[in-house]
């Protein structure tokens, strides 16, 4: 009996081992469009990693091989998706453009939809894999159920499609009142810069009513990919024009889009938003001879379905920058460089370009440290919200000695105590650096180091807890706030 169990087992391993492998493998390099971790809630990678063993394989898909030279290649124009790093990776839609490494294959032309199927788009789309959402997300196999965004992508390249897009570029077939929507044309034939009217009618059984048309057309500009976009935000003035809210349809160059349903009653999706350089708690140093850091990116990925957004960078240097239209055409990233040494506190804020009810901003945050020649007192504060109590954590505030010169640090403050603190953007700046000893106000007799906290501008003093540099404050009334700690340090 323990001998036929044995070869049961045995029999039952290597079965499984050659369904896996029959199930995962393409054909060839040359087929594998990318790879997955596993076939669903997985991260991804380029076609050629060695460690991730689930094929996306294009014979699987279309039925054919694909037969053209160099398929992995990026010709601007097949382009299937994109990923923060080349492997052990979350995806974005084509047509956002944060993440950096493409996968791109052959003669695909691509697209994403976020309801419905690809079959939606036309006969002749397949889906490639499906998106939790439409960045920073898990990648499954073919239409995975919960995984609502689809790649979907045809054979035979640029053909002109023509579309109703949400702000984040996905197929729609429905809007509300005061969305603001993308009519875009790919492969318009046209050189880069060429304008392109679009006219939008109400598309009605009898005569279609004129929405936007003669000097209330839109003109949109044909990119570097020769796609054109254009925006239209729907006011209630343009539904007036017409009695029966029926189908809307756009034309531009020749095409005519499919039909968008208006419905009248107005929803508001919120934005999202996430800063991705800096990244939160790296350090740079104002370089020797130079009165300022080197130049440093400031990256962000913002979404909102129904609505074109205002950027606002605070650089945490009283200095900052905005950008409008954020979602159709602008490049909202920028750089910036520091003339103090300190904590940098960066704030990212997204705001709706026309208002909404209710209104709707959000934020993210990150910390920076910059590092000069001489003393330095870093303030820092992590915090925890639960309710109207607000924990507050100041350990990571720290006073820093810094010279350009090992020797010299290490003459004031003895050898293996100074530390090297090297930026970020080029490893040949770099300082070193002594942390003095902090006597903190309200826990120590003879203290150096005094804080100063306000709420919202007015000053208030936090109740401590425990032995270190950890606090509470309870707020009365409900609310938004903001809490500041500002540190000076007595020599």
């Amino acid at each position: 009996m323990k001998k036929d169990v044995l070869i049961l087992i045995v029999f039952g391993l290597l079965f499984e081992m050659f369904l896996i492998n029959g199930v995962i493998a393409c054909s060839s390099p040359d087929d594998v469009i990318m790879k997955l971790f596993s076939s669903d809630n997985a991260h991804g990678s380029l076609w050629d990693d060695t460690t991730y063993v689930y094929d996306i394989c294009y014979s699987d898909i279309f039925g054919t091989s694909y037969t053209g030279a160099s398929p992995h290649d990026c010709s601007g124009t097949n382009k299937v998706l994109g990923l923060y790093d080349v492997s052990n990776s979350h995806a974005e839609i084509p047509s956002l453009n944060v993440y950096t490494n493409d996968v791109c294959y052959g003669d695909l032309e691509c697209s994403s939809i976020t309801s419905g199927t690809c079959s939606d788009l036309g006969v002749d789309y397949q889906t490639i894999v499906s998106l939790y959402d439409t960045t920073n997300s898990h990648i499954s196999a073919g239409d995975f159920a919960g995984y609502d965004t689809k790649i979907c992508c045809r054979q035979g390249g640029p053909s002109g499609n023509v579309y109703w897009a949400d702000m984040n570029g996905n197929s729609i077939t429905d809007a509300e009142i005061g969305d603001s929507v993308l009519m875009i044309i790919e492969d318009t034939g046209l050189a880069q810069g060429a304008s392109v009217i679009f006219e939008i009618y109400e598309d009605d059984l009898l005569f279609d009513d004129n929405i936007r048309t003669g000097s209330d057309a839109i003109t949109g500009l044909v990119d570097a990919n020769g796609d054109v976009i254009a925006k239209w935000t729907i006011l209630q003035t343009d539904l007036d024009k017409t009695l029966d809210l029926d189908n809307f349809i756009f034309i531009a160059n020749g095409y005519t889009s499919n039909e968008l349903s208006i419905d009248s009653i107005e929803a508001n999706a919120p934005p999202q938003t996430q800063i991705i350089k800096p990244v939160a708690e790296t350090d740079y140093v104002i370089r020797q001879g130079q009165v300022s850091t080197n130049i440093i990116s400031f990256e962000q990925i913002s979404s909102d379905i129904d609505d074109d957004l205002k950027i606002t960078w605070d650089f945490g240097d009283s200095a900052s920058a905005e950008f409008e239209n954020c979602l159709s055409g602008t490049n909202c990233d920028t750089t910036h460089q520091y003339t103090a040494s300190g904590t940098k506190n960066i704030i990212l804020s997204a705001e709706e370009m026309i208002p909404r009810t209710p209104a709707q901003i959000v934020k993210d945050y990150s910390r920076i440290y910059v590092y000069d020649e001489g003393i330095t007192a870093f303030a820092v504060m992590d915090y925890v919200v639960n309710d109207r109590l607000v924990t507050i954590d100041a350990t990571k505030t720290h006073v820093s000695d810094c010279d350009y010169v090992q020797a010299t640090c290490e003459g004031k403050y003895g050898s293996g105590n100074c530390y090297q603190v090297t930026d970020e953007i080029d490893s040949t700046d770099f300082v070193w650096c002594y942390d003095l000893v902090l006597r903190v106000d309200g826990i120590d007799s003879d203290p150096n180091l005094f804080l100063d906290w306000t709420a919202n501008g007015i000053a208030f003093t936090p109740n401590r807890v425990g032995s270190g540099m950890k606090y509470i404050k309870i707020f009365e009334e409900p609310g938004d706030y903001v809490i500041n700690l500002n540190v000076k340090y007595k020599l």
